[in-house]
Order: structure tokens, then C-alpha cells, then sequence
């Protein structure tokens, strides 16, 4: 993927990027489910893990959902 740059308040790009996934996945999940997050340091980078027992994404959607500004029903 290479590097990207981001201009803008870091801290709170990270924050709302964070609270948008944490969100989409106890949103998505089943009642009474299990979402696991996990934050651990690779190769000196930050690695952020969120798993959650949800349906997940149809194969179909996979694009048009890492695409800005684009959300889906499921």
C-alpha cells in the first residue's frame, strides 16, 4: 500500500477512525457477542485488531465499503 499522509489533526482523525469500526462492529454484531480489539507493536508499527461475530461484508461490497463516502444496508 505504500505510505499515505494525512493532514489534519492526527489524534482525532485516529480517534474518529477508531470509534467508526468499534462502532460498525457491535452495531453489526449479535446480540450477546464477543467484539475483541488487540493493539500490539509489529516491525515499529502500531497494529489495531477489532473482531467481532457478525454476518461480515458480502464479497460483492467489499469495494464499494473501503471506498470514501460509501456505506451499505448490510
Amino acid at each position: 500500500m505504500g505510505n499515505t499522509f494525512i493532514r489534519g489533526d492526527e489524534n482525532a482523525i485516529l480517534y474518529q477512525v477508531l470509534n467508526n469500526i468499534v462502532s460498525n462492529a457491535l452495531k453489526f454484531s449479535f446480540i450477546n457477542s464477543i467484539v475483541e480489539t488487540r493493539i500490539f507493536n509489529e516491525n515499529n508499527f502500531f497494529i489495531i485488531e477489532i473482531r467481532d461475530q457478525g454476518v461480515g461484508i458480502k464479497p460483492e461490497l467489499i469495494d464499494i465499503v473501503f471506498s470514501p463516502f460509501q456505506q451499505t444496508l448490510s
